[in-house]
């Protein structure tokens, strides 16, 4: 098989589909080929530079606790914080993002179709205390 055609009425162990080209033999070396899920193997013309630098998190705080904050408003302190979350990433990757692939972390590593970059949140907090 392996790119070869297929005689009409030869018998091959697999399926036939058309995805828009004309009928392919969907045979194991189809499916375990390079560049497919199920190989466990990643060809030359997949691979990219990765290098990445993230910003992973900041966080910022603020606390209100002087003798004159107490006086005025009977409280003990208010503290605030800011928390930020993926808030930056510069890569030359030509995918999403370079940390995330289809099988997490599976044999096939580096797969990155159908995947959801990394979440970006932010995360406002206040805590008073009497």
């Amino acid at each position: 098989m392996n790119g070869n055609t297929i005689t009409a009425g030869t018998e091959f162990r697999g399926q036939v589909k058309d995805f828009g080209a004309g009928p392919v033999a969907l045979t194991q070396d189809w499916y375990q080929g390079l560049g497919t899920s199920f190989s466990s193997a990643s060809a030359k013309q997949f691979l990219e530079d990765a290098t990445v630098l993230r910003v992973r998190e900041i966080s910022l705080s603020y606390g209100l606790r002087s003798p004159g904050f107490k006086a005025k408003t009977k409280l003990n302190s208010i503290d605030f914080s800011l928390t930020g979350r993926n808030l930056f990433l510069w890569t030359p990757f030509t995918g999403v993002d370079p940390e995330v692939n289809i099988t997490g972390s599976g044999v096939v590593r580096g797969e990155d179709w159908f995947t959801n970059p990394n979440t970006k949140s932010f995360l406002l907090s206040v805590k008073i205390t009497y």
